[in-house]
C-alpha cells in the first residue's frame, strides 16, 4: 500500500503500450523518507542483497517496488530488536509460513510433518 502523498513513479512511461504493466515504483529519496532510513542505507541493503531495485529510469535512477518497501520496514523492525544484518538476511531468505504454519513450499506439495508419520 502506498501512503497518501507519496511521490511515486509511474513505470507506464518507460515501456511501449504492448508491454505495460500497471504498477507504481518508489524513488530512492521517497522510499528512504517513508521508511525512515538514509539513501545510503538503501544503497547498502541493495549491495548486500537484502532488497532489490525493480528497475531504473532511462536516466539511471533506481526505482523500488512495494516489495522493497515492505522488506525495508521488516529490516528496520528486526534491527530495532537488535538483530545484525547477517541475521536479518537469513530471516528474510527463509520461506514464510502460510496457513496453519506450513511454508508455501509445503502448501504447494500438500505436505506437513503429520503427513510424513508412518
Amino acid at each position: 500500500m502506498v501512503p497518501i502523498g507519496a511521490d511515486v513513479f509511474d513505470t507506464s512511461q518507460l515501456r511501449p503500450e504492448s508491454m505495460r504493466k500497471p504498477k507504481k515504483l518508489w524513488k530512492v529519496g521517497d522510499l528512504a523518507r517513508f521508511v525512515g532510513v538514509s539513501r545510503q542505507a538503501i544503497h547498502n541493503y541493495t549491495l548486500l542483497g537484502l532488497i532489490q531495485e525493480a528497475e531504473r529510469t532511462p536516466s539511471g535512477h533506481r526505482l523500488f517496488d512495494d516489495e522493497a518497501f515492505n522488506r525495508l520496514q521488516r529490516i528496520e523492525g528486526l534491527k530495532r530488536k537488535g538483530m545484525k544484518l547477517t541475521e536479518i538476511a537469513v530471516v528474510l531468505n527463509q520461506p514464510r509460513a502460510g496457513r496453519r504454519g506450513r511454508t508455501r513450499t509445503e502448501q504447494d506439495k500438500g505436505e506437513t510433518g503429520a503427513d510424513q508419520q508412518d
